[in-house]
């Protein structure tokens, strides 16, 4: 296991859930990393840079390998800057 595949823990900042992330059972104001959607985003951005693949057919891929719903809006304002999630890690 590396350091990409090792679950860590942020505080909640807003009611939206960052794609990612889901509320930490144990304390709602804290969410948990998950790995495998962190893993498709880094993934995600390496099929758009190619330019080879529309955001619609990314988004696709990623709601097959991930199981959570993504739109192509959210994706393109993601890797645009337009959405902006503050992520610092914190210790548990």
């Amino acid at each position: 296991m590396n350091d990409e595949d090792e679950v860590f823990y942020v505080k909640k900042r807003g009611r939206v859930i960052p794609f990612g992330f889901e509320r930490d059972p144990n304390d709602p104001q804290m969410l948990r990393s998950i790995p495998l959607q962190l893993k498709a985003l880094r993934q995600a951005k390496a099929y758009l840079v190619t330019g080879q693949y529309s955001y619609r057919d990314v988004t696709d891929w990623m709601n097959r390998a991930t199981g959570r719903k993504m739109s192509p809006l959210y994706l393109y304002k993601l890797f645009n800057g337009i959405i902006k999630h503050k992520i610092t890690k914190v210790n548990v």
